[in-house]
């Protein structure tokens, strides 16, 4: 009688793991096919950095993202523009009153500064939770980096259960380094072009272009 109870609770437990799971990659393909389906949209996030065993900020910064169909981007930190049309990459430096201007395809590591906020849709769930934050339904994702974004040991991003749109993501390096990014202000835009996209040079500004 015992063994049976055991197998019907293991029973339980595997379905119930299962359920989870299938629900889990359910929800971050429908985060990913909304992105698909509406490539137009802009955001503000800001980010906050804390060290390997310290729960004190120890940075942080505020930025902008347009995004437009394919690698059309605009990402705005403070003293920094990157920009692409989809063929040429801008970027501005404030500080070094320069712009490198460079051919998107020669973008070393393949992947753009925009898809940084993008790259928990590469991951595996491997936990998931329901929970209210600052009043807003949300799913909280513990995912798996590995084989996907080498660099992090782990991630967790917060999905709205409304639709499926990252509300805060969180990462941790293989030092420790913990970066939280608060998404907020998240549109979906009406079309773009590509004149939204190039870079116009501030006045005073040296080009380097090399492409």
């Amino acid at each position: 009688m015992k063994i049976r109870t055991l197998l019907i609770l293991l029973l339980a437990f595997t379905f119930a793991s299962l359920s989870w799971a299938s629900e889990a990659d359910d929800i971050l393909k429908k985060s990913g096919d909304r992105f698909q389906k509406f490539p137009h949209w802009s955001l503000k996030f800001s980010v906050e950095l804390r060290m390997s065993g310290s729960n004190e900020v120890a940075g942080g910064y505020q930025g902008e993202l347009l995004l437009g169909r394919g690698d059309h981007f605009r990402l705005s930190l403070p003293g920094q523009v990157y920009s692409s049309d989809g063929i040429t990459l801008w970027q501005y430096s404030q500080a070094q009153k320069q712009v490198m201007i460079k051919n998107l395809a020669d973008l070393q590591g393949g992947m753009h500064p925009s898809e940084a906020l993008f790259r928990y849709l590469k991951c595996k769930p491997i936990s998931m939770t329901r929970i209210t934050a600052d009043g807003i339904p949300v799913y909280a994702l513990k995912l798996d980096p590995a084989g996907q974004v080498k660099s992090f040991v782990s991630m967790e991003v917060w999905l709205r259960q409304s639709d499926e749109t990252p509300v805060k993501i969180v990462t941790v390096d293989r030092t420790g380094t913990s970066t939280t990014y608060h998404i907020s202000n998240l549109q979906k835009n009406s079309v773009t072009t590509d004149a939204d996209f190039r870079f116009e040079t501030p006045k005073g500004v040296e080009e380097v272009d090399m492409r």
